[in-house]
C-alpha cells in the first residue's frame, strides 16, 4: 500500500503532521510506503529520516484553513493537497489523507474518487 500524507495540511501542520508521520513510521507494515506532500525544507529531511519507504513530493504551496475551498483547489495546482489527490487520481498512491482545509479535501475528494451512486454531495 502507498500511501499519499499533506504534511502541510492542518491547523499546525507542519509540525503535527511530521509528529503523526514518525509515529506512524514504527508501525508502518513492511509492504507499506508512504508519499510525503509539502515544502521541500520539510519533505526531504523528513524522508531521509525515516528511510527507503518513505518519498519526498516537493509542492510549490499549500491550501490554508482559510481558503475559499473550490477556489483555492482550482488555482494551487502545485499545492500539497492538490498534488496529493493527483498522485491518487493517476494510481501513483493507493490512499489519501490530509488534515488541511475540510472544504477544499472534499471537493478533492469529489473530483477524484466521485460520489456513491444516488449520493448528490458528501457529507464530512
Amino acid at each position: 500500500m502507498r500511501i499519499g500524507i499533506d504534511t502541510m495540511g492542518g491547523d499546525n501542520a507542519p509540525r503535527v503532521t511530521t509528529e503523526g508521520v514518525k509515529l506512524a513510521a514504527q508501525v508502518l507494515p513492511e509492504d507499506a510506503g508512504c508519499y510525503l506532500f509539502g515544502d521541500d525544507e520539510v519533505v526531504t529531511p523528513l524522508a531521509a529520516e525515516l528511510g527507503a519507504k518513505f518519498h519526498p513530493v516537493v509542492c510549490r504551496n499549500h491550501i490554508l484553513m482559510g481558503d475559499e475551498p473550490a477556489k483555492a483547489y482550482g488555482s494551487k495546482k502545485e499545492s500539497s493537497m492538490v498534488k496529493g489527490f493527483e498522485y491518487l487520481a493517476t494510481g501513483q498512491i493507493d490512499a489519501f489523507c490530509s488534515a488541511g482545509n475540510s472544504g477544499a479535501v472534499m471537493v478533492g475528494a469529489t473530483a477524484v474518487i466521485g460520489l456513491v451512486k444516488g449520493v448528490v454531495r458528501p457529507c464530512i
